[in-house]
């Protein structure tokens, strides 16, 4: 058992050392060690849980780098932006053939010492570039970002010790004099930071030079993570997940990221073209800068289910209390929220209740090629701008949208986009990278697209592809990925408002005539007012639905009726009236469909077809 003086976040390398060890001296084999943990993920979840939880440990996202030690135990919010090819190190090795096994598992050091010879383990590691999550909304984030400009600057003159620890280093011992734990870093650096605003403006940042590669802009930095043990087993490209292990910051892999950039080891630009062949020689791992793109070594991850700060996971006993809360508050929230929206449409009630509708939708399942539980909105007769530009209701869901739900992202149309660059993310074989786009987002994230920003002129061919791809996305879900030679299509949850002044150029699920009857403006409520109705939009979207029989069968006679009262119904008004009825119910809290909702949403798709027939 690893010593109670052990700090699991100011050393964790120490108490990984020990775990190790132990695990030598009960007997494990070579073989044995390289595909174990040797029970890390199960200490250092016990001891965080001991610390309070896993709010005692820095968070990477929101706190300057040059405040991290690097050797110290830190947590990392991110979407899984590419996966780079396995990496292979020597995770094992003795100095000589009579001596004790040390390990290299956790850090980045390469110094294995030539005497190893035959006994050296070489192991696998993963590789996950991970992103901030795009368009996030800060009040998501929990904590909110100190300054992280200019890190690389200070980063780089880090003193020797505090620099990643040799495995013959010493632990540090409980009480050592002048040491502050990092949980009351921690602490510290959450009640002094300061804000930092999620820029939700289009365009990408796949700028490979600048080795950032985000899919938006963001005062945020990404991170490559390193996985081992197949702990990221069902980790798919566009995951967000929470990622806690250890930072490092080896200064030979930033000279080896300099030197392939064609800069000295003092990480100076240097002169001429010859870096340039060199760069595309070394793994992108090796050309992305640790002053930029800090390290992590994973000891556990977990997928994130939402956003919110504060639900508690699906299927748990804490997340069936939520619900039961959700159902005596829901009407009250419900009410609440559509009042709010009402505003922020300029007085369209109805619009303000198929958009709510939007934010609570999901892709539930799949029944090829079609994606159930989806309900893309378009808003047409929005007022544009002049001159041309983001139309006056973008921007105002541009400050009311994110006050609500913790990711979204708001694309002007403009031909000028469209044209321009790639929206999809695609494969540069040359670099061996994902190179990333601004609809490579997040599930949950909520994409308003503003068509009122497009003026006659003439598509290029790289915008005919990405109107394309737009198309693809609000039709079936699914995003097609460029490889060059052929397209992949991956898989999206993204609920899509389209506002446009005629009918969209996006294959919409609900098109509705918007009535405003004053300006459209966003005040925002009071931060307890918000906070729960966060919580709300968070939960009624996790909430599992259900139809019961009795009501199956009154449905399917009202869809009978229907249908031989109006021909030309077809089955996607079928499934868009079902999609609404489940949404309106879980708008509700109520976990099943009753008759009234059923009702109530034939009496909204009649509102809006009145409107349609005017236009």
């Amino acid at each position: 058992m690893v010593g109670p003086a052990t700090d699991c976040l100011a050393n964790p390398l120490g108490c990984i050392r020990q775990l190790f060890d132990k695990a030598v001296t009960n007997g494990m084999t070579p073989q044995q060690l390289g595909s174990s943990d040797w029970g890390a993920k199960e200490f250092f979840a016990g001891e965080i849980a001991k610390l309070g939880g896993a709010d005692m440990v820095p968070l990477l996202n929101s706190t300057s780098l040059d405040l991290l030690p690097s050797g110290t135990l830190v947590r990392f919010q991110g979407m899984v932006q590419d996966m780079f090819d396995p990496e292979y190190y020597v995770g094992a090795f003795k100095e000589t053939p009579s001596s004790t096994w040390h390990t290299t598992k956790y850090t980045d050091v390469y110094d294995v010492p030539i005497a190893s010879g035959p006994d050296a383990q070489v192991w696998e590691r993963k590789l996950l570039y991970c992103v901030p999550i795009p368009g996030q909304s800060d009040w998501s984030r929990g904590t909110r970002p100190t300054s992280l400009n200019g890190p690389g600057a200070h980063r780089e003159k880090r003193p020797r010790d505090d620099e990643e620890m040799s495995i013959a280093e010493p632990m540090l011992e409980e009480g050592e004099a002048g040491q502050e734990s990092i949980g009351e870093q921690a602490k510290r650096q959450r009640e002094a930071s300061s804000s930092g605003m999620s820029n939700n403006e289009t365009g990408g940042c796949g700028l490979l030079g600048e080795g950032m590669n985000l899919p938006l802009p963001s005062l945020l930095l990404p991170c490559l993570v390193k996985v081992y043990d197949d702990a990221d087993a069902g980790l798919k490209l566009n995951d967000v997940a929470e990622f806690v292990g250890i930072l490092t910051f080896d200064p030979q892999l930033a000279a080896a990221g300099s030197v392939g950039r064609g800069e000295p080891a003092s990480g100076m630009p240097g002169e001429g073209a010859a870096g340039d062949s060199l760069d595309e020689e070394l793994p992108p791992s090796l050309r992305l800068s640790p002053s930029k793109v800090p390290r992590l070594q994973c000891i556990y991850l977990h997928k994130l289910p939402t956003l919110v700060p504060g639900l508690p996971p699906p299927a748990s006993l804490a997340h069936a209390a939520a619900a039961q809360e959700l159902a005596q508050s829901a009407s009250a929230l419900r009410a609440c929220a559509v009042s709010l929206l009402t505003v922020a449409l300029g007085g369209d009630t109805l619009a303000a209740q198929y958009l709510l509708l939007t934010l609570l939708s999901k892709v539930t399942g799949r029944a090829e090629p079609m994606a159930v539980g989806k309900l893309a909105l378009n808003l047409v007769g929005c007022p544009a701008a002049s001159p041309p530009g983001a139309s006056p209701l973008a921007s105002v869901l541009r400050s009311a949208l994110p006050a609500l739900v913790p990711a979204c992202h708001l694309l002007p149309l403009s031909l000028d986009l469209l044209n321009r660059a790639p929206l999809v993310p695609r494969k540069d074989y040359t670099l061996n990278r994902l190179v990333a786009a601004p609809l490579q987002l997040a599930a949950g994230t909520v994409l308003v697209v503003d068509e009122t920003a497009l003026q006659p002129g003439t598509a290029s061919a790289t915008g005919v592809r990405n109107l394309q791809a737009l198309q693809h996305l609000v039709e079936w879900q699914k995003l097609e990925y460029d490889f060059q030679w052929y397209t992949v299509d991956v898989l999206t949850d993204v609920p899509v408002l389209a506002l446009s002044e005629a009918r969209s150029l996006l294959p919409a699920d609900v098109t509705l005539p918007l009535r405003q009857t004053r300006t459209a403006t966003w005040a925002p409520l009071p931060d307890a007012e918000l906070v729960a109705l966060r919580r709300y939009l968070g939960l009624a979207r996790q909430l599992e639905h259900t139809i019961g029989e009795a009501t199956t069968k009154a449905i399917e006679d009202d869809l009978v009726a229907a249908r031989k009262g109006d021909p030309s119904l077809t089955s996607q008004d079928f499934h868009r009236w079902l999609t609404l009825a489940r949404l309106t119910s879980v708008s509700y809290g109520e976990s099943s469909l009753s008759m009234s909702r059923w009702e109530s949403v034939r009496e909204m798709e009649r509102l809006r077809l009145d409107r349609l027939r005017c236009v």
